[in-house]
C-alpha cells in the first residue's frame, strides 16, 4: 500500500534534489509532481515526461529513490533519458501496453507534415515502419539492464542508435500513453500543418488524498484533429475504457475527469 507523506517533506525532496542553481521548485510544483509519479505507479499512466525544470536524469533518480524509501511508491520507478529529455517509467506498464497495441494491431499515427493541407491518418507504409520501430524499441526495452537490485528506481540512456531511427514526436506520444500519436517527415522539415486547425482536446483529471488540499491532478492531455474524429473514434473509445478500468484498480485517486474542448492555434509545436 502507498504511505502518506506529508506535504512538507515532498517539497523538501524535490528542493533538495531538483534544484538548479538557486532555485527550487515552487511548493505547488512540487506536489504535482509527487502526484504525477503516483499516477505513474498506480498504473494510471505508463509514463511521465520531467518539465518542471532542466534537472538531469540522475537527479530524478535520487529524486524518486527519497519517494521510494518513503514508502511513497510501491514500484522502484525507471529513469529513461532520450536525447536529453527524462521520462519517469513503469516499465512493465509501459512494455504491456506497448506489446498490447502490437499485437492488436492499433498503432494509430497522424501525419501532420507540412506538405499535406490538412491532417490524415498515415498511410501503410509509415505505420508498418512505426510497428517496425516499435517491436525493435519493445525488444530494447525488456532487454535493458535496469540494474536489478530490490528497493533502487534504475537509470538509463536511450542509445542513440535507437533514437536516431524515430521522429521523437511520435517515439513520445507513445511513451506517454496517448491513443494516437503525431507523425512528419523528419528528413524534410520540422514543422507541421496543424496552424489554425480544429484539435479536439482531450483532459483527464482526478484528485488525489494523499496530497491533501491540492486541486484535481491533470493526468493527460493531449490533442487530435478534429478532421480525424471518425477515424478515431474508436480507438479513443478503447482509451477511455482501459483508462477506466485501471481507475477502478486503484485507490490513491479519486473522482476521474475526462474533458474534451476544441481549439484553433496559430501555431502547434510538436
Amino acid at each position: 500500500m502507498w504511505a502518506a507523506v506529508s506535504r512538507e517533506r515532498l517539497i523538501a525532496a524535490s528542493r533538495q534534489y531538483l534544484r538548479t542553481g538557486k532555485k527550487g521548485l515552487p511548493a505547488a510544483v512540487s506536489l504535482n509532481l509527487a502526484a504525477q509519479v503516483l499516477a505513474v505507479d498506480a498504473g494510471l499512466k505508463p509514463a511521465l515526461l520531467y518539465d518542471c525544470n532542466t534537472a538531469g536524469a540522475e537527479q530524478i533518480r535520487l529524486y524518486l529513490q527519497t519517494l521510494l524509501d518513503a514508502g511513497y511508491l510501491n514500484q522502484p520507478p525507471s529513469v529513461l533519458d532520450v536525447d536529453g529529455s527524462v521520462f519517469i517509467l513503469n516499465t512493465q506498464h509501459t512494455t504491456r501496453r506497448l506489446e498490447n497495441i502490437l499485437l492488436q494491431k492499433q498503432v494509430t499515427v497522424m501525419d501532420v507534415s507540412p506538405s499535406r493541407s490538412q491532417p490524415a491518418v498515415a498511410d501503410a507504409d509509415v505505420t508498418r515502419a512505426v510497428e517496425g520501430l516499435l517491436t525493435v524499441f519493445v525488444d530494447y526495452l525488456k532487454n535493458l539492464n535496469w540494474g536489478d537490485k530490490p528497493g533502487v528506481a534504475p537509470s538509463v540512456r536511450l542509445a542513440e542508435e535507437v533514437t536516431s531511427r524515430w521522429n521523437l514526436c511520435t517515439l513520445f506520444g507513445l511513451l506517454l500513453g496517448y491513443p494516437a500519436a503525431y507523425w512528419f517527415d523528419k528528413e524534410r522539415s520540422f514543422e507541421n500543418c496543424l496552424s489554425m486547425t480544429p484539435l479536439r482536446v482531450t483532459a483527464v483529471s482526478a484528485s488525489c488524498p494523499l496530497i491533501t488540499g491540492e486541486p484535481p491532478v491533470r493526468l493527460y492531455s493531449f490533442t487530435i484533429p478534429e478532421a480525424l474524429g471518425t477515424e478515431t473514434q474508436g480507438l479513443m473509445d478503447t482509451w477511455t475504457q482501459d483508462l477506466e478500468d485501471q481507475f477502478r484498480q486503484q485507490s490513491v485517486f479519486t473522482h476521474l475527469s475526462i474533458n474534451t474542448e476544441t481549439v484553433a492555434l496559430p501555431a502547434v509545436a510538436l
